[in-house]
């Protein structure tokens, strides 16, 4: 997906790539596993998941209970932690457990809604929980100025619904894995032709968006997109593309065209943060994922970050995290 793409890989001689493929419900699944050759046992590689569906190729949709999905893929590789290359969204119907992703443990009981969003990377706990998995791109999706103000974020987002919220949503989730049945081939009597069907299930799927998109605000929350927040939504995707070489504000606003006041405003709007705050807190994110996922080597991990020394990444890792690289990855581990 071009809004956000996974980071780019370094050429370093130190990097070999396996590739294999599994099955997430009937999505394929294909693992990039970052093998270093740094004398150490590898830790928890990511595995990068693209979407794919086998039962219906060219469908940008998939629904599934987690039932379902544990019973297609081993829980080993549920376990393992993924960077999604689609939207995933979660209703827990029973069960209580969590779902960690990018590091922020989301408590999950029935009612919980868990809306997980591309490049972001999850650690799965599907094992104690039942409920419903939607898998989809937005290439599925019509162009809506409603679905853009709930597609735009980039954090997670997360909703306990009390009854009155929850019926709704879950009435629309229902529906749609009817319709997806039917718009696949899998229910006894299909509800409509297949062009049909397949635009019923396009709508089916908007509508479970816009419903998300008026439910009260997500929590935590660390971004709110509105209408009016394009120039913001413009950062953020400029931000994704390279964190890795610059973390100067002036040359996000140069490069969008703004100035570096305005970039703060609507980083302020947003987020309630500076945009230097937003550019670190996403360096230090993938120096987090690096650290825990690879055996990269310091000093390898601040080159890919664009640090000239090794030394200054540490520093300024710590001014952020108040921890050292390998403070940081001794404790995780642990």
């Amino acid at each position: 997906m071009a809004r956000r793409p996974a980071p780019r890989s370094s050429s370093s001689s130190h990097k070999a790539t396996s590739m294999m493929a599994r099955t997430c419900g009937g999505s394929e699944i294909r693992l990039r596993l970052m093998m270093v050759n740094t004398g150490h046992a590898e830790g928890a590689p990511i595995a990068d998941l693209g979407f794919r569906n086998p039962s219906a190729p060219g469908l940008s949709i998939e629904t599934f209970s987690l039932a379902e999905l544990r019973q297609r893929v081993p829980l080993e590789t549920l376990r393992r932690p993924a960077r999604l290359e689609f939207h995933q969204l979660i209703l827990i119907s029973s069960g209580r457990g969590a779902q960690r992703v990018d590091f922020v443990e989301h408590p999950c009981e029935p009612g919980t809604l868990l809306w997980t969003r591309p490049g972001q990377v999850q650690e799965n706990t599907a094992a104690v929980l039942e409920g419903r998995l939607v898998l989809f791109t937005e290439a599925f999706l019509p162009r809506s100025p409603g679905l853009r103000v709930i597609l735009d974020a980039y954090d997670t987002s997360r909703w306990q619904l009390k009854p009155e919220l929850l019926d709704p949503v879950d009435r629309s989730m229902c529906q749609l894995a009817e319709d997806y049945a039917a718009a696949c081939g899998m229910a006894a009597s299909p509800a409509a032709s297949p062009p049909l069907g397949l635009e019923l299930l396009r709508h089916q799927l908007t509508v479970l968006l816009l419903r998300i998109a008026a439910l009260p605000g997500p929590e935590p929350t660390a971004e709110t997109i509105t209408a009016g927040s394009e120039i913001y939504v413009r950062f953020r995707r400029r931000l994704e593309d390279d964190f890795a070489s610059t973390r100067r504000v002036e040359n996000y606003a140069t490069a969008l065209g703004y100035s570096t006041k305005t970039i703060n405003r609507v980083c302020q709007d947003a987020t309630g943060h500076s945009a230097k705050f937003i550019i670190d807190r996403r360096v230090i994110l993938e120096a987090k994922r690096l650290l825990i996922h690879t055996s990269l080597p310091v000093s390898t991990i601040a080159c890919r970050l664009n640090f000239d020394q090794a030394t200054n990444f540490g520093k300024y890792f710590s001014r952020h995290t108040g921890l050292t690289p390998g403070q940081f990855r001794l404790n995780s581990s642990g």
